[in-house]
């Protein structure tokens, strides 16, 4: 018999419990990175936006037309910042997946207390594994 052929038989009442356990995980984790993203967001606010102006506009003697066209000044996000928000988004996204598919298999599961289901290596490690 190969391993990938393997099941188990688990009762749904302690597969719903696992589902409930890596649920609770998830929203414990999406909570921590959107405080993260409202941190992020606080300090682009506050010092992430930098004008940045044509060295050519700082000395009157110089100036020409041509130096106020539409690149002579623009605004520019901390890149830290910029990439640390792009994370926060990214385990956003990621979290609030796992907690919809988490919590809809907890909710079948509960239903059906008393069955017992097959469970295969995959189906293990997606309620009992480590992520």
């Amino acid at each position: 018999m190969l391993r990938e052929d393997w099941e188990f038989s688990y009762p749904a009442e302690v597969l719903a419990e696992a589902a409930t356990k890596k649920h609770q995980k998830h929203e414990d984790s999406f909570k921590r990175w959107e405080d993260r993203k409202k941190e992020i967001l606080k300090d682009i606010k506050e010092d992430g936006i930098d004008v940045r102006e044509s060295e050519a506009l700082r000395s009157h003697s110089t100036r020409k037309s041509w130096d106020y066209d539409e690149d002579s000044s623009r605004i520019v996000v901390r890149n830290d910042l910029d990439i640390s928000l792009k994370e926060c988004t990214k385990r956003l996204s990621y979290h609030i997946g796992k907690i919809k598919a988490y919590d809809s298999w907890r909710q079948v599961l509960s239903s059906q207390k008393e069955v017992w289901v097959a469970v295969d290596h995959e189906d293990w490690m997606f309620f009992f594994g480590t992520e």
